[in-house]
């Protein structure tokens, strides 16, 4: 009797993958907690450009296998520049301050575990 060796089971790997959930801080004291996986850089649509912006900062992250992202404004911009990949993080919504625009800025805090 003749064998024939068995098809080796592929081995995906993903080099894609579908949009994050999205995270919202509405009320202070919201908080998030999940592993940090870095950011990107997502063009805006033509008509929501202002003041020389063409992109805006999206931060990644994963919690029990799920992918989530927050679009970041500059306290959250400048706290993850220097986050490591791969850390656990919090993020708490503290306040919503005044600024002088249309929407108030949200005001958080960020922790990582040590």
């Amino acid at each position: 009797m003749v064998t024939t060796p068995k098809a080796q089971e592929p081995v995906w790997e993903t080099v894609a993958e579908e949009a994050p959930v999205m995270v919202e801080f509405d009320t202070v004291g919201d908080v998030f907690e999940a592993v940090y996986e870095g950011s990107t850089d997502i063009d805006l649509p033509e008509d929501k450009r202002q003041d020389g912006r063409t992109t805006f900062r999206q931060l990644r992250f994963r919690k029990d296998g799920v992918l989530y992202g927050i679009n970041a404004g500059l306290k959250l911009r400048e706290a993850f520049n220097s986050i490591p990949d791969g850390t656990l993080c919090r993020i708490t919504l503290m306040a919503f301050v005044e600024v002088g625009q249309p929407s108030k800025m949200k005001d958080f805090r960020v922790q990582v575990a040590r």
